[in-house]
Formats: structure tokens, C-alpha cells, sequence
């Protein structure tokens, strides 16, 4: 349970007193339960799957990031003009 402020509609904390986005005081039975959204309704199986796939291809594209940043400094320290 997410407790909200009647006033602004931001989340508080139960021992709160007083609103740390608007300044109102909270009295003890002031704030409104939200309902909070049940997680496993909201990422059907077949996400996992394009997450997994997401990760893998950023991990590639850093690699090849990490390795050419090697490869022009490398190329750079042993460049001498003239």
C-alpha cells in the first residue's frame, strides 16, 4: 500500500507529518492508499526475452566502442608529426 497526499497526490511516507512536496500537515489518517499495480501482470513472459536480447546487443555495441577508443589511442601515441 502507497500512501498519497489528499492534497498533491505525491507519495508520503506513514510517519510522515507533513508534505515534503507541498508543506501540507498530514494528520494520522489524512493520506490516501493508492493501489499499487500488481508486477507480474505487468511484464508478460515474452519481455524477458527482448530484454535479455536489448542487454546483449548493448554489451556488443560497447565492446566495439571500448575496443576502437583502443585502437585510435593506440594509433594516436605512436603518431609523430612530420
Amino acid at each position: 500500500m502507497v500512501l498519497k497526499c489528499d492534497n498533491c497526490n505525491q507519495t508520503i511516507l506513514p510517519t510522515d507529518t507533513v508534505c515534503w512536496h507541498c508543506g501540507r500537515e498530514l494528520n494520522p489518517g489524512q493520506a490516501v492508499a493508492a493501489d499499487v499495480p500488481d508486477e507480474s501482470k505487468m511484464m508478460p513472459e515474452h519481455d524477458t526475452m527482448i530484454s535479455i536480447t536489448a542487454v546483449s546487443i548493448f554489451t556488443l555495441i560497447t565492446l566495439i566502442t571500448i575496443l576502437l577508443f583502443v585502437i585510435i589511442t593506440t594509433l594516436l601515441a605512436s603518431y609523430t608529426p612530420g
